[in-house]
């Protein structure tokens, strides 16, 4: 499925808009006292968990287990 001109553009805007608005939380909340110490602490594990969340959500959503399964079997 190819996204028309028009589609692309606003898909692009929706995601740019989207970023600055993460950053700007992100910016926010590292400024309250106890949350910005925490994840520097913790910056590692927090990551890694997001790492690891994120591959697992991929996974579950493509059916790469079935797909593997169904090589093997």
């Amino acid at each position: 499925m190819t996204l028309s001109v028009t589609n692309l553009l606003l898909t692009l805007f929706v995601f740019l808009i989207l970023i600055f608005f993460l950053v700007f939380t992100a910016q926010k909340l590292a400024n309250i006292p106890g949350i910005g110490e925490i994840v520097e602490k913790f910056s590692r594990w927090i990551m890694a968990i997001i790492y690891i969340a994120l591959g697992l959500f991929i996974i579950i959503e493509n059916d790469t287990i079935q797909t593997i399964l169904g090589f093997i079997f």
